[in-house]
């Protein structure tokens, strides 16, 4: 009969598997725990070119990451409004990487039609701004995995400086 050893007693290889159970539970929670938001703040938009039937244009945005590690952007989704007129949507799979505690600009393109420009170039020129709205969803790579995050910002901006 071996002294020490218990037929109760939990074998070694249980013991390890609880262990490891139990550290990736913790390290699950503290991960979800830990991750914060990136943070998106319109810095307003670049005119690539002009047609005849609308102009193209970029909306450019900042992303912080208020996070210590590093963050990769893997895809925006966006939908743009000025003075509550809808000037358009659009998704860009164009990664960028932004570092722990850094901000990254992105451009995010877009093509207007002239006809929503109407009431909305009239009321910019007499005030010199315009109310904005911009929200959608970007796919954050993190070294815990990806996660969709949505944002959705609103300001006054101005188009005459």
């Amino acid at each position: 009969m071996d002294i020490g050893k218990s037929s109760a007693a939990p074998s070694r290889l249980a013991r390890i598997t609880l262990a490891a159970a139990l550290v990736l539970v913790l390290s699950g929670a503290r991960c979800s725990a830990v991750f914060e938001k990136p943070e998106l703040q319109f810095r307003g938009l670049r005119v690539n070119s002009i047609g005849l039937d609308g102009a193209s244009i970029d909306v450019v945005v900042d992303v912080y990451n208020p996070n210590p590690f590093r963050l990769g952007v893997d895809r925006f989704s966006y939908d743009l409004s000025v003075e509550d007129v809808h000037f358009g949507a659009g998704e860009t799979d164009s990664p960028v990487s932004v570092e722990g505690h850094g901000t990254a600009s992105v451009r995010l393109p877009l093509h207007v039609d002239w006809s929503r420009l109407g009431d909305v170039g009239r009321g910019a020129l007499q005030t010199g701004s315009v109310n904005y709205g911009v929200s959608g969803e970007m796919t954050v790579a993190t070294g815990f995995g990806r996660r969709r995050v949505s944002y959705s910002k609103a300001g006054r901006f101005a188009v005459l400086q």
